[in-house]
């Protein structure tokens, strides 16, 4: 690759990272409120290598959810079993309907399961950094609807060039979209919405 190609993708990254740190400083300053009960729920396909940093980056909060749901998708490694190590309990979706795709039936099946008032839906790729980044989140999100686009770890020097991908969904999302990644959305509104069924076979 052109070395003035890699430093002007470095560069791009760079400012990006500069950007989510913006508005993850505005995330900080949001004055902390009580969050209302909360079912996490986590879709997850053979992630038995992520869940452990998700897993406790959420039950080490000062204040956390209510509950957290794993929705094991045909997983072939120890994904349940990692999963019921940190207290989450685990949903098995059933077979996949005609007309549905893997992912959204795992999210609907975990909504169903769901015991809160609100729903946090997280891939189990993500985790928060903080041990009060939880109450950050409650306070930010506030009612209806919220998601955010989670700044990515670049741990070696060719993930950069996934940054042109990452910014093609951003774009293509923002500003009347959602980010599956992380999305907040309390119970009647994700009802009324349609929930995922509404994206079935996306």
């Amino acid at each position: 690759m052109d070395p003035e190609m890699m430093l002007s993708l470095t560069g791009l990254g760079f400012l990006l990272a500069g950007v989510c740190f913006g508005l993850l400083s505005r995330l900080g300053g949001v004055e902390e409120r009580e969050s209302p009960p909360v079912s996490v729920i986590i879709p997850a396909r053979n992630e038995a290598h992520n869940l452990p940093r998700l897993l406790s980056s959420l039950t080490s909060q000062k204040q956390g959810p209510l509950e957290i749901i794993v929705v094991d998708d045909g997983s072939t490694d120890g994904t349940a079993e990692v999963a019921r190590e940190y207290g989450a309990k685990v949903v098995n979706p059933g077979s996949l309907p005609d007309g549905w795709r893997g992912k959204p039936w795992a999210c609907h099946q975990g909504a169903r399961a769901a015991l809160g008032d609100v729903f946090c839906f997280l891939d189990a790729d993500t985790w928060l950094v903080g041990d009060d980044s939880w109450q950050r989140l409650a306070a930010a999100a506030g009612e209806g609807a919220f998601s955010l686009c989670p700044w990515h770890e670049v741990r070696r020097p060719y993930e950069v060039l996934s940054l042109f991908f990452n910014l093609n969904m951003v774009l293509g999302t923002a500003p009347d979209g959602l980010f599956g990644q992380l999305l907040w959305i309390h119970r009647d509104d994700y009802a009324e919405s349609g929930g995922h069924e509404r994206v079935a076979g996306r």
